[in-house]
């Protein structure tokens, strides 16, 4: 999938501040991209829950995982993500 810099800072910033449709984290986790470094960050979004286990059953995973999609989410505004 082709998907901007901007998307995939939107999909970040709704999921941390749970916006966004039901399924969009779920498209945006498992429809690769085909820019290497957007596709970094999907890879590492997508394997947050077993990196970082959630201290409760309905969360996607725990603080240090969503600090990682805030660092995720900083690099891309400050155009650090290079491909």
């Amino acid at each position: 999938m082709n998907r901007t810099k901007s998307e995939v800072a939107q999909f970040l910033d709704d999921f941390l501040h749970d916006r966004g449709g039901a399924w969009d984290w779920d498209d945006f986790t498992s429809i690769p991209i085909k820019d290497p470094a957007l596709e970094r960050i999907r890879l590492g979004c997508a394997t947050l829950p077993e990196r970082f286990p959630p201290a409760h059953c309905r969360e996607y995973c725990n603080e240090e995982g969503r600090a990682e999609i805030e660092e995720f989410l900083k690099n891309l505004r400050d155009n650090k993500t290079h491909a």
